[in-house]
This record gives C-alpha cells, structure tokens and sequence, in this order.
C-alpha cells in the first residue's frame, strides 16, 4: 500500500501534464504487473521446493533459502538478493510514502523537491522515521 501512496506523490510531485498522463499511467501498468508476476513465481518456487521435503515451519531466511535448494546450487544467491532488495525498499519507500501521505493529509509542505526550509516538517518526519526504522533492525 505505500508504494500507492508514494506513486500518487510522484506522479503529482514530477507535475504530470495532461498530455504525459498516458505514458505514466502505462508505466505504472507495466510495472505493477512486472512485479506481481515475480512475487507469484517467487512463492510458487519456494512453495514447491519446501513442499518436496514435507510442509514444516520456517523460522528463519537461512531455512527458507535451504529450501531453494533442489532448484540450484546457487538459489541461495538469488534468494539472498530478494531479500536485500525487499529491505532496500521498506528502508526507502516506505518512511518516504508515510512522510508524504501523514504530510499532505495534515495540510503540510511535502516532496522531496522541495528544499529544507520550505518542507520542515516532512523532512524530519521523514528523517524520524529512517532512524527509527534503523533503531529497530
């Protein structure tokens, strides 16, 4: 759901015209539909790997990517790689959409081309939530 959010940002923070609304709303398209078909065939290749083994618990990445197994001596690899780009994600889109959407939903300055002084408010509660969110790890 954040990444709603901070797509509905974007697209007004570039200052889409009518004319360009086209591309962007294809962009979006082909994008949304990119990466659900990666999540379905990501949870079919686990599923099916763990299920070969019999249905267990999985407590930790570590588990779950020996799952992967079967697949390849190295879907480790790309396992490992899934995951920092899932945390590479929640670490930037996500304080970033809940500093833009908590902003403009109390009528604050918000967006990334704005400068410090213009923006105060999103800028630290943007801030805020990076440390945060780093605190917590």
């Amino acid at each position: 759901m954040d990444a709603v959010f901070y797509l509905q940002s974007a697209v007004v923070e570039k200052g889409v015209t009518v004319k360009a609304y086209g591309e962007s709303r294809l962009e979006v398209i082909v994008g949304c539909i990119g990466t659900n078909v990666i999540a379905f065939f990501i949870i079919v290749a686990c599923a099916g790997a763990i299920w070969k083994f019999g249905p267990r618990d999985i407590e930790t990445a570590q588990e779950a990517a020996q799952g992967l197994k079967p697949f390849g001596q190295y879907t480790f690899l790309l396992f490992a790689a899934g995951l920092f780009n899932a945390s590479l994600f929640a670490a930037c889109v996500q304080p970033l959409s809940h500093g833009l959407f908590v902003c403009e939903g109390l009528g604050f300055e918000s967006g990334v081309n704005k400068r410090f002084r213009e923006a105060p408010i999103f800028y630290w509660l943007y801030t805020l939530l990076i440390v945060v969110g780093a605190g917590s790890s």
